[in-house]
C-alpha cells in the first residue's frame, strides 16, 4: 500500500521550488542525490554524513556541486535554502540547524508513528506492527513531523531483520523518486502524524538482544526473537544459557521433493 501526502489539508504553505541542500550518506543518500542530479535539480551544498561517503563526493565533483564532510559548524555557515533533503542522514539536527532551511524531508525506515527512532526493522517485527517507510518534515522531536508521504511494506514469518532493513533501503529510494517532483512543486503537502508513540533507542534494542533461555515461554517467541535480531555479521541475538553468553542466529534451508 502506498499512502502519498496531501490527501488532507495541511497548514504547510509551500510556495514550490526554491534552493536545495542536503545531507547524504550510504546507498540510500548516493541513489537518491544521483537521481536528483540526473533529473536537472540543482543543489547549492552537499554534505557527506561519513568520511566514507566518498562516492557521494565524487559525484558532487562529476556534476560540480559544493560538498564537504558534515560539520556543525560549517553547517550553521551555510546560507539558507528552502529545502533540506536528509536522505540517511546519521547526524542529529538542532532547532538552529533545522532554521537553515524552511521546509525539510526526511527518509525514515518506518511506517510512523509505529517505529521510531532506531533500529526500527527490528522492532518492527518483534513487535509485530505495521512496517514500511516514510518521508517527514523534521522537527526537533525524534520522526516526530508531518508526513509527506509512506508505503507500507509486507512482511511474513519468515522476514529477518536484515532482510527487512534491506527492503526499507530500496523502498525509501523509491518512494522519494516517485514523490519529490510533487514535494517539491507544492503539489501535496505534509500531514501531522495520527498519534505519537514512544521512539526506541539503541540502548533499548540492545537489552532486548541479549536473553536468557528461559526467558522464552515458546519455540515461537524464541524464534521471533532470532530473526528479529538477525543482521549478520554486525549484529545477531545474543542467548545467555547458564554463565555462557552465544551469538544465536537460525540457519534455515528450504527442502523440496527431499
Amino acid at each position: 500500500m502506498s499512502i502519498e501526502a496531501g490527501e488532507q489539508v495541511s497548514t504547510f504553505n509551500i510556495p514550490g521550488g526554491g534552493t536545495i541542500a542536503a545531507i547524504a550518506s550510504g546507498e540510500v543518500g548516493l541513489s537518491c542525490l544521483a537521481w536528483l542530479l540526473d533529473s536537472g535539480y540543482k543543489m547549492t551544498h552537499v554534505f557527506l554524513g561519513t568520511a566514507e561517503d566518498r562516492a557521494i563526493g565524487e559525484l558532487c565533483s562529476k556534476h560540480s556541486v559544493q560538498f564537504s564532510e558534515f560539520d556543525e559548524d560549517s553547517f550553521l555557515d551555510l546560507k539558507a535554502s528552502t529545502w533540506l533533503l536528509s536522505l540517511w542522514n546519521p547526524h542529529l539536527l538542532t532547532s538552529a540547524m533545522l532554521s537553515k532551511a524552511q521546509f525539510h524531508v526526511n527518509l525514515h525506515p518506518a511506517l510512523v508513528p509505529y517505529c521510531r527512532g532506531n533500529d526500527t526493522a527490528a522492532w518492527a517485527l518483534r513487535t509485530g506492527v505495521p512496517t514500511g517507510v516514510s518521508l517527514l518534515e523534521m522537527d526537533v522531536g525524534i520522526d516526530t513531523g508531518a508526513v509527506w508521504a509512506q508505503r507500507e511494506i509486507v512482511v511474513d514469518s519468515l522476514t529477518t531483520g536484515s532482510a527487512l532493513l534491506a527492503r526499507m533501503r530500496m523502498e525509501l529510494i523509491s518512494l522519494f523518486i516517485d514523490s519529490w517532483d510533487s514535494i517539491y512543486s507544492g503539489e501535496v503537502r505534509p500531514n501531522p502524524q495520527p498519534f505519537v508513540l514512544p521512539a526506541y533507542t539503541r540502548r533499548q534494542t540492545n537489552k532486548d538482544r541479549v536473553r536468557s533461555l528461559n526467558q522464552f515461554l515458546n519455540a515461537e517467541e524464541l524464534f521471533q526473537w532470532l530473526i528479529s535480531h538477525d543482521f549478520t555479521p554486525t549484529s545477531t541475538a545474543q542467548l545467555v544459557v547458564g554463565d555462557r553468553k552465544f551469538s544465536a542466529t537460525l540457519n534455515l534451508r528450504e527442502l523440496i521433493n527431499e
